[in-house]
C-alpha cells in the first residue's frame, strides 16, 4: 500500500513547528501547541485553497513568502543598523557591537546601509541624523 501525503499539511507543518516543552509549564505548553496548530490548519486551508483555483504550486508559494520575509527582515536590520550609526546620541553604536548582534563583521555593518536607508529612518523619524563627528569607533 503506497502512503498518501498532503503537501499542504507538510508545508504547513515545516513553517509552523510545535514547540518543545523546554520552559514551558504543562497550560503553557497546551496552549502553545493549540495555537501552532491553528496557524497549521490555516496555512494548509489557504495553501489548497490557492492549488484549487490553479493560482500557484503551494511549495513555490510559500518559498517565495519565506523570501519576502528575509527581504523584509533585511529591510528591517539596515533601518536599524542606520539608525544605531546615525542617529544615536551622544555616540553611534559600535561596529564590533552592531557586528555581533547582526551575525556580521564589523566591517561589513559599514556598507550594510546605504544612503537610502538613512533618508528612510530620517524620514520615518522626522528628524535628521545626529552629526557624530568622523571617527568609525
Amino acid at each position: 500500500m503506497v502512503e498518501s501525503f498532503d503537501t499542504c499539511d507538510e508545508i504547513a507543518a515545516l513553517l509552523h513547528p510545535y514547540p518543545t516543552r523546554a520552559g514551558l509549564d504543562g497550560d503553557a505548553y497546551s496552549r502553545a501547541v493549540a495555537t501552532v496548530h491553528e496557524h497549521r490548519v490555516a496555512l494548509a486551508e489557504e495553501l489548497r485553497r490557492s492549488l484549487q483555483g490553479g493560482e500557484q504550486d503551494p511549495l513555490l508559494h510559500a518559498v517565495q513568502e519565506a523570501r519576502r520575509r528575509t527581504e523584509e527582515a533585511q529591510a528591517d536590520m539596515r533601518r536599524l543598523m542606520a539608525y544605531a550609526r546615525r542617529f544615536t546620541r551622544p555616540r553611534p553604536y559600535p561596529l564590533r557591537d552592531l557586528g555581533e548582534a547582526g551575525g556580521m563583521s564589523a566591517s561589513s555593518v559599514r556598507t550594510f546601509y546605504g544612503p537610502q536607508d538613512v533618508e528612510e529612518v530620517a524620514q520615518l523619524l522626522s528628524r535628521n541624523p545626529v552629526a557624530h563627528g568622523t571617527a568609525d569607533d
